[in-house]
């Protein structure tokens, strides 16, 4: 395994000249919006509401004058609707922000959640959404950063948050009616959540991409489902933790996010905590191209099974915590040699070479009888495999041919 990237470097990006916010998704393109162009918002003010399964409200995250709409990538990879705000970089609060009134009951928690419109901060993977009227037996919170062992960040680098990732696990474990576990890297303190009462499981990320799943499966008993909430765990990041603390204690939806922007296309990587609706673009021109460098391939989320993206011209959204910007490379792509790797790693027992094969062939009714639907998206498939063929995205492709 290549050394990991160790990230020491960091900036604020709080007062970007303007902000994107995303108006439509990749569920529904249908949204109200509150305000119109020249009118002045404040932050934490509801500027629009987005219509789907349920409806989401959509907050501003400067205080300033709304310029208008514009069409930019998503961060599903879609073009949609945004609403670009000129920041006055005076951070006015808007006079509806108010934490939780009265006694922090589980249903007053709750409230404030869905009021802000709190889903849980990752969308990718076995992190779940917040859905109160499911029953869970367990509250899983990941203390490790989704693309370790690659990347490694200064834990002073995020020391500053402790206190309210600590109490927003509390808060979540109040609402949720379960007990909290904490996933821990094998060699980092975890003096602070044991202080806390708080269980612990150590976890070692060199099990590249499955450890999450080997280690909620071992404390639940059973198989897991895709969908974690079917087997009543809940499982979140400490960034969705501090945002439930946020909103219940200060009465604030989430205006700001932290994101690492690393890769071999650029000078430096850093640690940056920026405005919800930031270009990306801004935060990359804040590190600089690495010279000579003409062309770079952009992608967000985990290493292994990121998106990639079309430029760099898109916002950062609260669900955006990486952003890599790699040299493209220019190899000539190889032929599986039918080696099983991807099989033998997969953690739900599914069968990825022959999926990908039923795919390139275009066999419904066999890309079906060989449970697709069942995988994880951990990227473990592609990670191992000998020929470097992307192995999730053939996977991805089946899974929307059945759907």
């Amino acid at each position: 395994m290549a050394k990991a990237t160790n990230i020491e470097e960091s900036h604020n990006l709080l007062s970007p000249n303007k902000v994107y916010i995303p108006l439509a998704s990749v569920n529904s393109k249908y949204y109200d919006l509150f305000v119109d162009e020249g009118e002045e918002v404040k932050v934490g003010e509801k500027i629009a509401e987005r219509f789907g399964d349920s409806k989401t409200h959509i907050f501003s995250t400067v205080s300033g004058k709304v310029e208008g709409v514009v069409e930019l990538e998503f961060h599903s990879g879609i073009v949609v609707e945004h609403l670009v705000i000129a920041n006055y970089k005076k951070d006015i609060i808007h006079v509806n922000i108010k934490p939780v009134e009265g006694e922090l009951t589980a249903s007053n928690i709750q409230k404030k959640i869905n009021e802000l419109g709190i889903k849980g901060l990752a969308q990718r993977g076995l992190y779940t959404r917040f859905d109160f009227s499911k029953t869970v037996d367990h509250v899983f919170v990941n203390a490790v950063y989704q693309n370790e062992p690659f990347i490694h960040v200064n834990p002073e680098l995020v020391h500053h948050y402790q206190n309210e990732i600590l109490e927003g696990i509390k808060l979540l474990s109040k609402a949720a009616f379960a007990p909290v576990t904490i996933l821990v890297r094998s060699n980092e303190d975890a003096s602070v959540f044991i202080n806390e009462g708080f269980n612990i499981v150590r976890v070692n990320p060199n099990n590249v991409g499955v450890w999450k799943y080997n280690a909620i499966r071992k404390i639940v008993g059973k198989e897991l489902s895709k969908d974690l909430l079917d087997d009543r765990v809940m499982f979140v990041s400490t960034d969705t933790a501090r945002a439930v603390y946020n909103a219940v204690v200060k009465g604030m939806p989430v205006v700001e996010t932290d994101v690492l922007v690393s890769g071999t296309a650029l000078k430096g990587n850093a640690y940056f905590t920026v405005r919800v609706g930031t270009s990306v673009k801004e935060m990359i021109e804040t590190l600089g191209y690495a010279e000579g460098v003409e062309d770079a391939s952009i992608y967000i989320g985990s290493i292994l099974c990121g998106r990639t993206m079309q430029s760099d011209d898109f916002s950062c959204t609260e669900f955006v915590n990486f952003v890599g910007v790699d040299i493209p490379k220019k190899d000539e792509p190889h032929v599986c040699i039918k080696c099983g790797r991807c099989n033998d790693v997969c953690p739900v027992g599914i069968l990825p070479q022959n999926i990908m094969d039923a795919e390139l062939r275009m066999l419904e009714e066999r890309i079906f009888d060989l449970d697709v639907s069942k995988c994880i998206e951990c990227g473990v498939c592609s990670y191992v495999c000998p020929s470097e063929i992307n192995v999730l995205e053939w996977i991805r492709r089946a899974k929307r041919r059945i759907t």
